[in-house]
């Protein structure tokens, strides 16, 4: 059953075979061999000269607050943004994977750009939040 469909739950082979869940996690991970492991998010590709100017920005960064006090690098504000849609279609723990050794889990598909979403963005400092 594992072998065809990997992304079968626990429960559902209780119900199939009649065993308890306890003794399919130990056929499961010890007998066979499997993990139990989330899939991966399908992550943006940078391209060459993206990542290129990631580390020129990065280096002229360090450059300049590489020789000043410590007081001027808590001056340093960062942030980070990301979109958060209304509605999540599954959630990632439901998509886990049974695998074997080194095979890689299932590829999860970003949610589609079209659906409502938000911007949620978050700027920090050595301090703490900055609102």
């Amino acid at each position: 059953m594992v072998m065809e469909d990997k992304c079968i739950i626990v429960n559902q082979l209780e119900r199939s075979v009649e065993i308890s869940s306890g003794a399919i996690h130990t056929i499961l991970m010890t007998v066979l061999g499997y993990r139990s492991i989330c899939g991966k998010w399908v992550l943006h590709k940078l391209s060459e000269n993206q990542r290129l100017a990631r580390l020129n920005i990065a280096k002229k960064l360090l450059e300049t607050y590489e020789n000043c006090d410590s007081r001027r690098r808590t001056e340093i504000i960062t942030g980070d943004e990301t979109w958060v849609y209304y509605s999540t279609p599954y959630r990632k723990y439901k998509k886990r994977s049974w695998v074997r050794g080194d095979e890689q889990p299932a590829n999860i598909p970003r949610p589609d750009f079209r659906k409502p979403k938000i911007m949620c963005t978050i700027f920090f400092s050595s301090h703490g939040i900055v609102l």
